[in-house]
């Protein structure tokens, strides 16, 4: 008898073989990609790798986490410094100087660190307080003296932050103005109905006082802590 065909095992399969890493696996990226990534201006980028913040894995690439983390702490660095900015367009753009100013300003002394056709706002600035006879260091020794007594005056309560005195202002017009609503269209045309001069009269002063209170009291609250009832 012809033996019975050998039953086939089910192998299983075996694993498949990795596939090599791409580039983006790998943690890698070029300048313009960090550029997209964190939103820093190019500008800002390339000067993080000219002082050494910055520096390549490989040839143009960069390992993504340690890159963020120079690109961190330089910024960091340039918290307290005024900006370098990469031409005269841009420079006159971000702060207002005409581009003719900082033309006339790099005849007199070069602008960039280093020498180089950047434009670094402090220098700028040096530049065009000298050539009218002022003396930078003595402005900014001045500015520094007066930035810091301007703090100590809003930690102390003397003066009081632009923001929040417009802020105050803008709740308690509109306080107001909504009181003036409630009390004209709702509160005192069936109070009126009926009364002669004289009771209008007494009924319009009430309404009057007990609008100054209520505004008083909305004041005060908003002087205090900065809110204040329904202020919208």
């Amino acid at each position: 008898m012809a033996r019975k065909p050998a039953r086939q095992r089910n192998r299983k399969a075996g694993p498949e073989p990795a596939k090599e890493k791409s580039q983006s696996d790998s943690g890698l990226r070029s300048l313009p990609q960090l550029i997209v990534l964190t939103g820093v201006p190019q500008g800002r980028i390339m000067q993080a790798v000219r002082e050494g913040f910055l520096v390549a894995a490989v040839k143009g690439k960069y390992q993504l986490g340690p890159a963020l983390l120079s690109i961190i702490k330089f910024l960091n660095s340039r918290a307290d410094k005024l900006p370098t900015y990469d031409n005269a367009a841009q420079c006159s753009a971000m702060t207002g100087i005409p581009v003719d100013v900082i033309t006339q300003a790099r005849k007199i002394k070069l602008l960039g660190p280093g020498g180089d056709n950047r434009i670094a706002l402090a220098t700028l600035l040096q530049v065009m307080f000298e050539s009218r006879g002022e003396n930078w260091k003595e402005m900014t020794s001045k500015f520094d003296a007066l930035e810091k007594e301007r703090m100590f005056k809003e930690r102390s309560g003397v003066l009081l932050p632009k923001s929040d005195v417009a802020y105050t202002i803008k709740r308690g017009l509109s306080g107001f103005f909504r009181a003036l609503d409630q009390r004209s269209n709702v509160d005192l045309p069936p109070a009126l109905v009926g009364l002669d001069a004289a009771e209008m009269q007494r009924e319009l002063v009430k309404s009057d006082e007990e609008l100054k209170k209520n505004l008083l009291r909305e004041w005060s609250l908003l002087a205090r802590n900065g809110e204040a009832k329904d202020a919208r």
